[in-house]
């Protein structure tokens, strides 16, 4: 009996984890001065062995009356490539002398950003792409 309520207890457990999407957010306040504001992003990832391969991945901003939302879609895995791209360096133009809060969410995960200054060195890596808002 205690191994049947068991048994049915890790599956449950392996059900609901698989179900969860993950969703991260972050909020930033740029300092009020024009610039370029960069965030790193890695692609929503399925597949085998952990999640080798980038998915499209929705990306929403909301920044005082700009709002924008859509998707980035992961370049096609060459052959001969063992892992397809990482991510992505959405770039957006500060261009007031103003501190507006900026909201950005994903369905990936942010690794870095949002911060106003000079490119991330992902800006130059080819294993991620560029975006321009």
């Amino acid at each position: 009996m205690r191994r049947t309520i068991l048994l049915v207890t890790v599956v449950a457990a392996l059900i609901a984890a698989t179900v969860v999407v993950f969703a991260d957010s972050r909020n930033y306040t740029p300092p009020a001065e024009k610039g370029d504001i960069y965030v790193v992003v890695r692609y929503r990832t399925a597949g085998s062995m952990g999640g080798m391969y980038a998915q499209r991945t929705s990306l929403s901003v909301a920044w005082g009356r700009f709002n924008r939302s859509g998707s980035v879609n992961p370049p096609q895995v060459l052959p001969g490539r063992a892992i397809a791209a990482k991510g992505f360096v959405l770039k957006l133009r500060h261009t007031k002398n103003d501190s507006v809060q900026l909201t950005v969410e994903t369905d990936g995960r942010i690794v870095q950003g949002p911060y106003q200054g000079a490119p991330p060195s992902e800006w130059n890596d080819g294993d991620y792409k560029r975006v321009e808002w």
